[in-house]
């Protein structure tokens, strides 16, 4: 593995791009161009039949896109309302590929969330991924967090692990973000 200097002439030169050793990003041909920032949200199977307003669906969210067989530990876990037909604030998202791209300006309602993720091409508006513990801080958006869960549908460490995601992610706000969830 090389280090992280000659990581860094790599990226540079366009030859290579590498994150922090086995988060890979695609590779890219043309030098100068930022690699795409893949995100792969594997949602848990083990949901329960009958769903209530206050149930939710947990997982864990990948850098990067592993195959099938090679998800590991993960980045950190994601908190999610059930889905429910792709409802405008009760639902979360369908499973699929979507664009995405940074958002820093506060929520139509006014909220600061900070920086966070928006999902393009969702039925749902405003999907995104960003800081919030428990299912009563979302409208269908994921959030993230990390650590020991506060109860089964609650999780902690969420603006920790977002301005982890925020520095994976880099400096530059226009870059392309994919978000896979399966």
């Amino acid at each position: 593995m090389p280090t992280m200097t000659s990581r860094r002439r790599l990226v540079r030169a366009g030859l290579l791009i590498a994150v922090f050793g086995p988060i890979q990003s695609r590779v890219l041909a043309s030098p100068g161009l930022t690699p795409v920032f893949e995100i792969t949200i594997r949602r848990d199977k083990n949901l329960p039949t009958t769903l209530g307003i206050n149930d939710c669906v947990t997982g864990k969210l990948y850098l990067s896109r592993p195959d099938a067989t090679s998800f590991g530990p993960g980045f950190c876990e994601t908190l999610e309302l059930p889905y429910r037909n792709e409802l405008n604030s009760i639902s979360c998202v369908a499973p699929g590929t979507y664009t995405g791209f940074v958002k820093t300006g506060p929520t139509v309602d006014g909220k600061g969330l900070g920086w966070r993720i928006q999902l393009n091409n969702t039925i749902q508006t405003g999907i995104q991924v960003h800081v919030g513990n428990c299912p009563e801080n979302t409208h269908g958006c994921i959030l993230i967090g990390k650590g020991p869960q506060i109860s089964p549908c609650c999780i902690s460490r969420s603006k920790e692990m977002m301005a982890a995601l925020r520095f994976m992610y880099g400096t530059d706000n226009s870059r392309q973000i994919e978000v896979s969830i399966v």
